[in-house]
């Protein structure tokens, strides 16, 4: 076979450089890695999630990663590898953790080392990569936060004071990290930069805001809670302003969403909840961080909580890889019942058992378990399955008949019609007509009626989360990467400008020059139709509002949309990098020697495109100096 010489470039040079230094990193790593195999087998730590039962000399379960009622799923001892014949997962303790913990693979080995008691050897901060120093930041932020609240004296005594009024205990406060954000503009920003952290990581994290004068904290005069992920990692924020505030401000503000945290995939308590849900086969869901750390000091520490969001397909994904069991406990007053509903629905048509907790009129959690604990206990035990709360609901509002019966038609038997199981279905016809006096013939026909709504609104949920509640995406968990933030943010700044009477950039221009960098629209229709601040709603307005919020006092946002734009170019052509090399490594193992060439000549070119970025980036810093 004739080989040939290609002669390294500049490019090539560098680029094969960042191969190596990834590579080295990982042998640094590999000496952990090994030992935590050594520690701990997969039986072990598989057996931990799911329950395992002996076949031969492996042993098998219903796959958690995919629906199935046969058992295909096998985990061999021997090899310490577990591989599913029905969907085809397969890997070791690694990839089993990072798939049904949602987690990166960093995260894995956070978890499992600490599962295995070992210390992970610490990277110098110039050699982690992005991701992990992003972590670095926040665990740093929380250390401060934990640090201030220590100190008692003046407003930080007066935060002590508020979570003891609340029943919060010395242990729970230690047990949860809370802290607490003085009131001053700029202390944790300066804190951070002391420790060297880059003022483009505080903000990209969502811990500072930019504006024309300079950098200030996002948080200040908070009770601050950190939200973790399922690997006890810190990945945003929530807080709570002290007592007898401007109303005007709001009560809770949580961190906006970075790569790291996304509130529609978070539940927060998660890390802490997860083992209890297992083993007590339920899981609670409440409204927020004071209800949860309550029910958690009272024993129910199988207790989530939302983060300022509705229940999705991500979090009902969450729990039921450890249970199938919910408990939903939000707030007794309007919004509260009609998220209940609405979560109640969706987990239903989820193949969830779905009950609802009755709380006091206008009570929350929290206030009931400060109350009385045991009131709580009680009203967990005495909850009732979603339907039949809401068949009760209903009769407690004493409708005439007619208003009665259409409220059941509408509400009640659709929730019945997305029940799956036939059998469950009989049953809450047969207690609809105990309860009301319909006949059940009467239901029936109804249920039939109404079924191709149903058909339709299950399909389009199913449709939508299929992916989610089958395990099919990454960990069950749709990771936002960073093109996916770079594009938000590119959408969000567009729709902040359109919501001002004089932009302060080309719309028109820059939505043009974001087609030509990705190929796609940016709002899914005719881009000289740009959605006004009146249709402007639901997630678009959230990052709208957070986008305004970040550059509260900015003038012009010609730099923060020239970067952005620069940055999304420079990743697509990295993630083009990626996906080459990994066909040259391809051709290289079929001996393609020509191919490996082109392919080589491809990486070189794209190399080169990337530094060409990264010069552009400069150029425009030095075009806005203020804004480095």
């Amino acid at each position: 076979m004739q080989s040939f010489v290609c002669l390294p470039t500049a490019d090539s040079i560098t680029f094969h450089f960042e191969i190596y230094i990834l590579h080295f990193t990982f042998f640094i790593m590999s000496s952990d890695i090994e030992k935590i195999k050594e520690r701990i087998n997969i039986v072990d730590v598989i057996g931990s999630y799911i329950k395992l039962q002996k076949a031969g000399n492996n042993l098998k379960a219903n796959c958690p990663f995919h629906s199935e009622k046969t058992p295909s799923f096998f985990v061999s001892p021997g090899r310490n590898m577990y591989h599913c014949f029905g969907c085809g997962a397969k890997g070791d303790i690694f990839t089993f953790v990072q798939e049904f913990e949602g987690l990166d693979f960093s995260g894995a080995l956070k978890l499992l080392a600490s599962r295995a008691g070992v210390v992970l050897k610490q990277q110098s901060k110039e050699n982690r990569d992005e991701i992990t120093q992003m972590f670095t930041i926040l665990e740093e932020a929380t250390r401060f936060f934990e640090n201030n609240i220590k100190q008692k004296d003046g407003q930080n005594q007066e935060s002590l004071d508020y979570l003891k009024k609340r029943g919060v205990s010395e242990n729970t406060i230690r047990n949860f990290r809370i802290g607490f954000a003085p009131n001053s503009w700029r202390s944790l920003y300066e804190h951070l930069k002391k420790e060297n952290f880059s003022e483009k990581m505080m903000f990209d994290v969502g811990l500072v805001r930019k504006t024309e004068k300079g950098f200030y904290d996002y948080f200040r005069n908070r009770i601050m809670f950190p939200i973790f992920d399922s690997a006890d990692r810190v990945v945003a924020f929530s807080g709570r302003i002290l007592s007898g505030e401007n109303e005007k401000i709001p009560k809770y503000i949580n961190s906006p969403e970075t790569e790291l945290y996304n509130k529609s995939q978070i539940l927060y308590g998660y890390n802490k909840a997860k083992h209890s849900m297992r083993k007590n086969n339920f899981c609670i869901l409440v409204e927020g961080q004071m209800d949860l750390i309550l029910s958690h000091q009272s024993g129910f520490s199988n207790t989530v909580a939302l983060s300022g969001t509705s229940l999705t397909g991500y979090h009902l994904n969450l729990i039921k890889k450890l249970t199938n069991n919910l408990i939903i406990a939000l707030d007794s007053d309007n919004a509260g019942i009609a998220s209940a509903k609405k979560g109640s629905e969706i987990a239903i048509l989820a193949g969830m058992d779905v009950k609802i907790a009755e709380l006091e009129s206008s009570k929350d959690p929290a206030e009931i378990i400060l109350k009385n604990k045991d009131d709580w206990r009680k009203i967990i035990k005495k909850s009732q399955h979603a339907i039949d709360f809401f068949i009760n609901f209903i009769e407690k509002k004493n409708f005439p008949e007619r208003k009665f019966w259409k409220e059941i038609r509408e509400k009640i038997l659709p929730m019945v019609g997305k029940i799956d199981n036939k059998i469950d279905q009989a049953h809450f016809i047969y207690s609809i007509s105990s309860k009301t006096g319909i006949p059940e013939d009467s239901l029936k026909e109804e249920l039939v009626k109404i079924k191709n709504e149903i058909y339709s609104n299950s399909e389009k949920f199913v449709q939508n989360n299929r992916g989610i509640l089958n395990g099919t995406k990454e960990g069950g968990v749709e990771k936002l990467y960073r093109i996916d933030i770079i594009k938000r943010k590119i959408k969000g700044l567009i729709l902040w400008q359109k919501s001002l009477q004089e932009p302060s950039i080309n719309l028109e221009k820059i939505i043009k020059k974001f087609e030509e960098i990705v190929g796609e629209n940016i709002f899914k229709e005719d881009s000289s139709i740009m959605p006004s601040t009146e249709q402007v709603g639901g997630d678009d307005y959230d990052l709208m509002f957070d986008t305004e919020m970040n550059y509260l006092e900015k003038e012009d946002a010609s730099y923060e949309i020239e970067e952005l734009l620069l940055n999304l170019a420079g990743e697509l052509l990295k993630e083009k990098l990626k996906i080459t090399t990994s066909e040259m490594k391809k051709a290289e193992k079929e001996n393609n020697e020509e191919k490996v060439e082109k392919l080589l000549n491809t990486c070189s070119i794209l190399s080169k495109e990337i530094q060409n970025k990264k010069e552009e980036l400069l150029k425009l810093k030095r075009v806005y100096p203020k804004n480095k």
